[in-house]
């Protein structure tokens, strides 16, 4: 993939559209993107992505945070890239979420692809998709093979095994062996505990084992649930419980039986001996109440004649009830002219009221109407003092607003007096901190040259030859000084004084900047306070521009509390137009109402006089004052009636019941004397002795019988599942044993072995694959002092092992691990093995072609040597149709990399960028 054009718009410091043509940087190479600091170099990088992907090429920037601050609201945010991939070009344009101004809807994400043959894909996802077909790799994986961020990689250089598990897990896709890890370290944990289950069942079951108290088998039995019997002696332990048990069934069931039918005969004596028992009971009972009747007989007999004697007196209830009948329409008629004659008095009554009501609304409609005429002739000219009035509010508004603007002006100036100051400040104390650590690297940096002789002596071994004079025999050897600083140190202190001259000159950069800037306002300023407030004394300008200010809003206040009162003329002489006109039609619809109102009244005082001359007529012929006292009359002399009706009824039904169940008694005598005179008598006191002797045996037989079956249901059940148990306990062992191996193997837990799981054994494979890649680069950028290498021993048996990483020095044949290199020789190690990291990703990718690549910082803090030899791997890097962009404010490269994108701020905010080829 190689970038032609970029294109850009209200993207991160890019307040407007910012158009970059690539092609102007040749097809390979190296290039240079370069300017100030936070102006928005790591953004192109950002836009290109972002463009392909959806994504920023850094973890840590979000989307929604690509709009730019910058930009004005109408400006769209997007990113357009056109791309070559395989001699074919594509545009790719996508445009972000952002909120053009606070609280409207937010732009939606958007995206389209335009491909060689015409075709336009549409839709963010889609857009994703497609670009990822095209060139075979992932966001992951091009932020990784064409974007190397140096402070990302060399988290890479200096991470653990753990750490880089994770890492590599991403990278290659390795979760597929984890995964083989987990099901195999589940299917082993789920066996073992299969296996445990089932012996914890087998116990449980052994433990269900019942026996008789009297068995002389107890000991053995206790020794079986005491885990102190193999398990094929206990089956054959409870077998011969079971074969007991079944014999002493059949013996128990014989006894039972016999005792049953002893039983049975018994019973049916007895029960002839109590029926015979009951018969006579029975007929000495019904005598006794036979003689009770014959007396209630007589008794109720009387009281019967003595309700029919009432039959003259209930005659004469009935005659009074068909009287007072006969006149209840009298009492309607009665309830209708009532109510018709408190209808006509309430109409009467509240036409008198609503007649007063009207009248009296009448009279004070007809005196708002006068009132509200007279107010209106007061209101009448309005217009002319109102045009004063705003004419004079605008003007007041506009100096009103020049002056905030004039003080916001001074403010600014005053603000930036402060920041100039506190720079003019931070640039002395920097200049007096970086002088003194350039005093120092020199003074040490003549120490060391001064001490080589100690340093060199140090490194003889009797026997080798010395690298100065070449002789094997070294019988006086230099000494070193204590003080003598080593390589290490000194690099320490270049480094230090180099970060001290570059923060010197930030400092002074930055204040001849805030010089400039403060410069431009103070003559702006002045210019407008001349003009504004026809005055040059601009000692005192502040006093003189907020006195100004508060003379001015005084005026303005006073305008428009004068225009507020007009505006309220306005609308009450528009009411009083309104109002009057209501009014008027209110009292013309009155006037008839009244007219009204009168003639009703008289209508209803001749309708009561003669409705309540005919209720006195009515008064005068009933009995009953109204309807419900002649109804609850009659009710009362009905109920008289009902009452003796019933009376008569029940008496004749008593006599009756009576003498039934006289007649039913003498028959239930007669027949058990006739059932009396047939059978003989029987000893129960002798039978029920035996009854209960039999009873005694068959109960005995029952309880045994009961504990018989239950130890034979229990015994046969544990002897089942015991012997189901052993066979699935020995299957399962056996599984679990070669699942186990595996697991343990595959999960790095083998006793006395190094913490290697499979996935990390897969990993190893790549990571000496990147390091042998790595390698070619390293020992370029170190004239061949450094090597990378995988370590092959764990520091111990207990941690994760297999990805950690040590490095060669060559210069003196140690091995150590790669945290011990210097912060240069960090940079190298961690440059080439993100190198070695981008081509192993490129080939295992499968046939991806990227025809650019991009380096983030990371070469302040080589020496002038070591920043030779890592752009002559970078140049490699480029060597045929391959162009390599690094970001950086290193002035070397400046000087020697003729193609550079120089990014600026803008003084007017946001920034802009360019394409240099000198």
């Amino acid at each position: 993939m190689r970038p032609i054009k970029l294109t850009v718009s209200a993207f991160g410091p890019y307040a407007g559209k910012n158009e970059l043509d690539l092609e102007k940087l040749g097809k390979g190479g190296l290039y240079l993107i370069t300017g100030d600091t936070g102006a928005g170099k790591t953004t192109i990088f950002d836009a290109i992505t972002f463009a392909l992907y959806g994504e920023a090429s850094g973890s840590n920037r979000e989307t929604d945070m690509l709009r730019s601050k910058y930009a004005a609201p109408d400006v769209p945010t997007f990113a357009e890239l056109l791309f070559e991939y395989r001699g074919e070009n594509y545009l790719v344009r996508r445009n972000c979420k952002y909120e053009k101004r606070k609280g409207e809807e937010k732009v939606k994400v958007d995206a389209e692809l335009h491909l060689p043959d015409g075709k336009l894909i549409t839709g963010s996802k889609n857009v994703t998709a497609a670009v990822e077909e095209i060139m075979r790799i992932d966001r992951n994986q091009f932020s990784q093979i064409a974007m190397i961020a140096q402070g990302d990689f060399l988290k890479l250089l200096l991470a653990s095994t753990e750490d880089r598990i994770k890492i590599f897990q991403k990278l290659f896709k390795t979760q597929l062996y984890s995964g083989i890890q987990d099901r195999l370290k589940a299917e082993s944990n789920a066996l073992d505990s299969r296996y445990q289950k089932t012996a914890d069942g087998i116990r449980q079951y052994i433990d269900g084992i019942e026996w008789s108290e009297d068995d002389d088998l107890k000991e053995d039995i206790q020794k079986a649930k005491n885990g102190e019997m193999p398990v094929s002696e206990v089956l054959s332990l409870v077998q011969e419980l079971i074969e007991r048990d079944e014999k002493a069934d059949e013996r128990l069931k014989e006894q039972r039986e016999r005792a049953e039918k002893e039983l049975t005969e018994i019973t049916k004596k007895l029960t002839q001996a109590d029926e015979r028992k009951k018969l006579r009971d029975s007929a000495e009972k019904s005598r006794e109440k036979l003689a009770v009747e014959t007396e209630k007989l007589l008794q109720l007999e009387e009281n019967l004649e003595n309700e029919r004697k009432r039959e003259p007196e209930m005659a004469e209830i009935a005659q009074n009830i068909s009287q007072l009948k006969a006149r209840l329409s009298d009492y309607d008629e009665l309830e209708e002219k009532k109510k018709q004659l408190a209808d006509v008095k309430t109409k009467g009554e509240e036409t008198a009221d609503k007649l007063k009501n009207d009248r009296e609304t009448a009279e004070n409609l007809k005196n708002d109407i006068e009132s509200l005429i007279n107010e209106g002739k007061l209101l009448e000219n309005l217009g002319e003092e109102r045009l004063k009035i705003e004419t004079n509010a605008e003007s007041a508004k506009k100096q009103s607003k020049a002056l905030k603007e004039l003080g916001d002006l001074y403010s600014e100036m005053d603000q930036l007096k402060d920041e100039l100051k506190d720079a003019q400040n931070d640039y002395l104390e920097k200049a007096s901190d970086a002088e003194k650590k350039r005093r120092d690297y020199e003074e040490k940096h003549r120490a060391y040259l001064d001490e080589q002789a100690g340093i060199i002596a140090e490194t003889l071994t009797e026997g080798q030859p010395c690298p100065v004079c070449g002789s094997v025999s070294h019988p006086k050897k230099a000494e070193k000084s204590q003080n003598a600083p080593t390589k290490e140190q000194l690099d320490r202190d270049k480094k230090t004084c180099e970060k001290a001259e570059k923060a010197l000159s930030e400092a002074s950069v930055k204040a001849g900047n805030l010089k400039t800037s403060l410069d431009e306002k103070r003559k702006t300023f002045e210019k407008t306070f001349t003009e504004q407030l026809s005055s040059q004394n601009f000692e005192r300008a502040e006093e003189t521009i907020k006195c100004a200010a508060e003379k001015n809003g005084e005026l303005l206040k006073q305008l428009e509390k004068t225009l507020y009162e007009i505006e309220k003329k306005e609308k009450r002489r528009a009411e009083i137009q309104k109002l009057t006109a209501e009014k008027q039609e209110k009292y013309q619809k009155l006037d008839g109402e009244i007219r009204e109102g009168e003639n009703a009244a008289a209508k209803y005082e001749a309708e009561k006089a003669a409705l309540s001359s005919s209720v006195e007529q009515l008064y005068g012929k009933l009995q009953f004052k109204s309807k419900t006292e002649a109804e609850e009359r009659i009710e009362e002399l009905e109920n008289c009636q009902k009452k003796y009706t019933l009376a008569i009824k029940a008496a004749e039904k008593a006599v009756s019941d009576c003498e039934t169940e006289m007649a039913k008694l003498g028959a239930a005598i007669e027949e058990a004397e006739n059932a009396l005179k047939n059978g003989q008598d029987i000893d129960i006191e002798s039978l029920e002795s035996r009854q209960g002797h039999f009873k005694q045996i068959k109960d005995e037989a029952d309880t045994r019988v009961r504990d018989v079956i239950s130890r034979l249901s229990a015994n046969r059940s544990a002897a089942e599942n015991i012997s189901a148990k052993m066979e699935e306990s020995v299957e399962i062992e056996a599984k679990w044993r070669g699942v186990k191996a595996l697991s343990d193997t595959a999960n790095g837990k083998l006793a006395g072995k190094e913490k290697i799981m499979l996935e990390t054994y897969i990993q190893m494979t790549y990571f000496d694959s990147i390091i042998e890649r790595a390698n070619t680069r390293l020992m370029v950028m170190t004239d061949g002092q450094y090597e990378l290498k995988r370590r092959r021993e764990a520091a111990n048996n207990r941690s994760k092992s297999g990805l950690d990483l040590d490095v060669i020095d060559h210069y003196n044949g140690s091995e150590r691990s790669v945290k011990t290199l210097s912060g240069g020789e960090s940079f190298k190690a961690s440059l080439s093995l993100a190198l070695g990291l981008a081509d192993e990703i490129q080939s295992s990718a499968g046939g991806i072609k990227l025809d650019t690549m991009f380096v983030d910082e990371g070469f302040g803090s080589l020496d002038e040597q070591s920043l030779e030899q890592a752009i002559k791997a970078l140049t490699s890097l480029a060597d045929g149709e391959r162009l390599v962009g690094i970001i950086s404010h290193v002035s070397e490269l400046k000087e020697r990399i003729e193609r550079q994108i120089i990014v600026k701020k803008d003084r007017s905010g946001g920034s802009f960028a360019e394409i240099v080829c000198q």
